[in-house]
């Protein structure tokens, strides 16, 4: 389809349940564009952005979504069909469960995207990619809710939250969801039948569970203690309601809504999040650190503590299953589970129950514990169960390193702005007497008495738009290099400034020296010209009082002698 509606103006949602309906038209935003979305409620089918219809082409989307309620998804692909090859989502929520998702896949739809690396969400549960509903895959969410609200009265999944090997710790495994388990069956989904025509099939194939199956074999066969998965009724995590849970036969492809009295066998499984798992492959050992191989390329050295049963879309975590199934001392109600002995052996018992404190009362009535936050999946919500196990669609990630290009960087380009503006501003304020060098101020220094002698220092515009950094207006990866480029160019131009206005500061300080020098030489002859010699004129001060007083003397003598004479006569 070609791209015939374009928009280019900035978005801002604010409603609910926003749809795009293809209707043989391709959507394409081109200019700035931003989603800002908070406090949305999620339904089961929708969103804060759906998309649904025949067709949409979703490029350049910066989406930021807050949810608080229990759970919730920024963009939900609802049975239509969705290429996005540019989008940037922050979600996040603030329910006490944290389960946000980035971008979530229902009923068939069909979602192409370049890359996960602009998807970020936050919670514990979080995922940036959630195929189907989530209550049907995340048995780590369930695990967590049954042990925290009934403890080990949960029997099945107390049992998978205490259970821990070689490298891994109680509370890493769980018991898996419905979902969970038909994926490690095998599951041709389009050959689901409804409960309401008659059938619990679940369109079993069993191929991924022969996969499994071949590569516990082969750990078997090298000494490792495993155990097939076999063909019984196996425990999920997932609520029918208040007093069933969904099970599932992996010899029967048949699902069943069974009592919580019931006994079935539990087996725990293990996801590893933050790893690369591009090469990982459904059948893989996975080894105690989080590493994992194929049989072919399988290390003895290491231990061997579950088998790749999935690897998630974003390729950033997968999901393993246990070697063994669990076993248990006693049956029913009086039935543990020791994690120090977890597994099959003679006196234990290979089967547990769901819920310690169900039972089925003197009137036949079954009794259980509702755990709250679960989703449940009753027979009498015959829609709802088959829209459930059906709600699958298709994600595929083409892990291209696309940039991220004609988004609404609004925030970062205010900031940017606000900068440059008080840069500007610094720049008016650096003038003394009058002068300013950086802005185009002009600084004459004079060297001589008679001032015919100069050195003129000329400034420059420093200025944000004198350097060549202009106001900023982000519209694509290109812009943001830009202005990146503007910002070292004038970086560069006051480095060379700062060199001139050095070797200014060398001519003026050589100058200054010099007059230094002189004026030391012509005050030191000025002193010669004027000053007399403190000693020579001492010396000569000296000889005057001495002949003055021989002077003195004489004249004394000589009128003592004329007396003399008289007095003869």
């Amino acid at each position: 389809l070609a791209d015939d509606v374009t928009l280019s103006q900035t978005l801002d949602f604010s409603a609910d349940n926003i749809t795009f309906d293809g209707n043989g038209h391709r959507v394409t935003y081109a200019g700035t564009t931003s989603f800002d979305i908070t406090n949305h409620v999620y339904t089961q089918n929708g969103g804060a952005f759906k998309i649904s219809g025949d067709d949409a082409h979703i490029s350049n989307v910066k989406i930021a979504y807050t949810n608080a309620v229990e759970q919730g998804a920024a963009v939900v692909i609802d049975g239509g069909k969705a290429e996005i090859d540019n989008i940037a989502i922050d979600a996040s929520t603030s329910a006490g469960y944290e389960r946000i998702y980035g971008i979530q896949v229902l009923h068939d739809g069909e979602l192409k995207l370049d890359s996960t690396k602009n998807i970020n969400v936050g919670g514990e549960y979080s995922q940036k990619l959630v195929n189907g509903d989530p209550d049907l895959w995340d048995g780590k969410f369930n695990t967590d809710r049954i042990v925290e609200q009934i403890g080990d009265d949960g029997l099945a999944a107390w049992a998978c939250s205490q259970y821990y090997t070689d490298g891994t710790q109680a509370g890493d495994w769980y018991l898996p969801a419905i979902g969970e388990w038909m994926d490690v069956y095998g599951t041709d989904y389009s050959q689901i039948v409804s409960p309401a025509e008659g059938h619990n099939y679940f369109g079993g194939v069993g191929d991924t569970k022969e996969i499994l199956e071949n590569t516990l074999s082969f750990l078997i066969t090298n000494g490792v203690d495993a155990r097939a998965i076999g063909n019984g009724f196996h425990s999920s995590s997932t609520e029918s309601y208040d007093r069933a849970s969904w099970n599932l036969g992996l010899g029967s492809d048949v699902r069943s809504s069974g009592g919580k009295y019931s006994n079935n066998y539990v087996r725990p499984f293990l996801q590893i999040n933050n790893i690369d798992a591009s090469a990982a492959k459904i059948g893989d050992i996975l080894y105690s650190g989080g590493s994992y191989s194929s049989t072919d390329d399988y290390d003895a050295t290491k231990t061997a503590i579950g088998v790749v049963a999935s690897v998630n879309e974003d390729q950033t975590s997968l999901k393993a299953i246990a070697l063994q199934f669990l076993a248990f001392n006693g049956e029913g109600a009086n039935a543990t589970f020791d994690p120090d002995d977890p597994y099959y052996h003679s006196g234990k018992y290979s089967v547990a129950v769901w819920d310690k404190t169900a039972y089925r009362d003197e009137q036949g009535i079954a009794h259980g514990t509702k755990i709250d936050a679960l989703y449940d999946y009753a027979w009498e919500e015959n829609p709802s169960i088959y829209s459930g196990l059906v709600g699958k669609g298709t994600i595929t990630v083409t892990n291209e390193d696309v940039a991220i290009r004609n988004m609404s960087l609004r925030a970062d380009v205010a900031q940017f702005n606000g900068v440059m503006s008080q840069y500007d501003t610094l720049i008016q304020d650096s003038s003394y007497q009058g002068i300013n060098l950086l802005n185009n101020g002009t600084l004459n220094v004079t060297f001589n008495e008679t001032r015919t002698s100069n050195y003129s220092i000329s400034g420059i515009d420093a200025s944000a738009s004198g350097l060549g950094v202009g106001s900023a207006d982000w519209r694509s990866a290109e812009d943001i290099q830009n202005s990146i480029n503007q910002v070292l160019s004038a970086v560069n131009k006051m480095r060379g400034f700062q060199s001139e206005l050095g070797t200014s500061y060398q001519i003026i300080q050589t100058r200054e020296n010099f007059t230094d020098g002189m004026i030391d030489i012509l005050e030191t002859g000025a002193d010669d010209l004027v000053l007399a010699d403190m000693n020579e004129e001492s010396a000569q001060y000296l000889m005057l009082q001495t002949r003055q007083q021989l002077a003195i003397n004489s004249l004394s003598l000589a009128s003592q002698a004329a007396q003399s004479v008289l007095k003869l006569f």
